[in-house]
């Protein structure tokens, strides 16, 4: 296995069987150290941790006793520590159960080095993520959808990579995917977890930061991604106490939010656009687009939002006398009653080969018109977004 910086990990087990399993299982990796004890999960201390980077936990879930204890390890012990648990026959409940507490990852036990090294990356990237400040005040962008494939997703994820990637703003950010039924956040980054709205959905009481960080997952980029269940929800499965306390805890720990809602209205869509701090319309130049996006509109005005900052997106727009002439774009503007703040070229065989590849379509090319479109749209809604506020606005440049 190949880490893309040394650890050291210290393993506290139940047993010497256990013991000579994980050394296996160890066998043949390179740039980690492992520091293999046989130990009770009631006696691992702090002390015990010291000079080590990452623990990993050999955990009962059917044990009462070894549940608080590892409540207690987490919360209090070792809240500096990123923390991995192995489990030997976890139900999917077990799993969530152990996630909510704000661990890394639950592995199988006996432990298979190809889990482990995933495990032992996630960790690394929870040990470079700064630590969030108390009571920040983080900014919510909502992405609405202006018919089907309007591309609202695509904005949005790419959004979410440059400005999780900015090394120069550092930026805490975070991309929800609310798009329940049909979300593609994870398919467009090549993302997968066991772990994912599902796991914050069912008990909107109990969300924390470690809840919600526990059910997220981090791209390269640093972006991290609340994703859709695997298996089909109903859309009256998400509530708007959920989303407020969703929200509440994002905006807390993270500088930018990004939203992609479902296109339904839903008893819940009120819910998060009157949160947002932004509220993004993505569309395309068709008439199904522009008809769309004019309900989005005047379901907006009729639901008392106008007070909200909006900006309309023309997304896919291609140039030329036989395309999207500046005739045409003028028509959908007096349609729609207003301009369009943004427009972002057509480069269909860039976007699908990101797509395709799992990457940001920075990855890919770096110059094209697209990509400087994005960055230049992100640009102005941060700046937008921090006016006066001088501290968010030195920190946004």
């Amino acid at each position: 296995m190949s880490m893309n910086e040394p650890l050291n990990v210290v393993a506290f087990v139940r047993s010497e069987q256990a013991g000579a399993e994980l050394r296996q299982a160890c066998a043949g990796m390179s740039g980690t150290t492992i520091d293999i004890k046989v130990q009770k999960l009631q006696d691992v201390t702090r002390r015990l941790v010291n000079g080590h980077d990452v623990v990993l936990l050999d955990f009962n879930p059917r044990d009462a006793a070894e549940s608080d204890r590892l409540k207690h390890i987490i919360k209090d012990e070792l809240r500096e520590t990123p923390v991995l648990v192995g489990a030997a026959a976890a139900t999917l409940d077990d799993v969530r159960q152990i996630m909510s507490l704000g661990v890394v990852d639950v592995l199988s036990m006996p432990v298979r080095q190809t889990d482990l090294a995933v495990a032992l990356d996630h960790a690394a990237r929870r040990r470079r993520q700064p630590r969030s400040p108390a009571k920040a005040h983080g900014k919510i962008i909502t992405f609405l959808k202006g018919g089907g494939g309007a591309g609202a997703s695509t904005v949005a994820v790419q959004g979410g990579c440059i400005l999780a990637s900015d090394t120069k703003q550092r930026a805490r950010t975070c991309l929800l995917d609310l798009d329940v039924q049909f979300g593609t956040a994870g398919l467009y980054l090549d993302l997968q977890s066991t772990v994912g709205l599902l796991d914050v959905l069912e008990t909107p009481e109990r969300i924390d930061h470690a809840l919600l960080s526990g059910a997220m997952t981090r791209h390269d980029s640093g972006l991290d991604v609340l994703l859709i269940p695997r298996q089909m929800v109903s859309l009256d499965a998400v509530t708007p106490d959920f989303i407020a306390a969703c929200l509440r805890i994002a905006r807390e720990h993270y500088d930018y939010v990004l939203v992609d809602i479902a296109p339904a209205w839903t008893n819940w869509t009120y819910a998060t656009l009157s949160r947002s701090d932004l509220i993004v319309l993505v569309t395309q130049l068709t008439v199904g687009g522009i008809r769309q996006s004019l309900r989005q509109i005047e379901t907006i005005e009729a639901n008392g939002l106008t007070q909200i900052p909006f900006k309309l997106v023309l997304n896919r727009h291609d140039t030329g006398w036989r395309f999207g002439t500046s005739a045409h774009v003028k028509d959908a503007e007096t349609t729609l009653g207003r301009k369009f703040d943004f427009v972002l070229p057509n480069d269909f065989k860039l976007v699908s080969e990101s797509i395709n590849r799992g990457v940001p379509i920075s990855a890919i090319s770096r110059r094209s018109s697209l990509e400087k479109a994005m960055r230049r749209m992100y640009g102005d809604l941060r700046a937008e977004l921090h006016a006066g506020s001088p501290a968010l606005e030195a920190r946004a440049v």
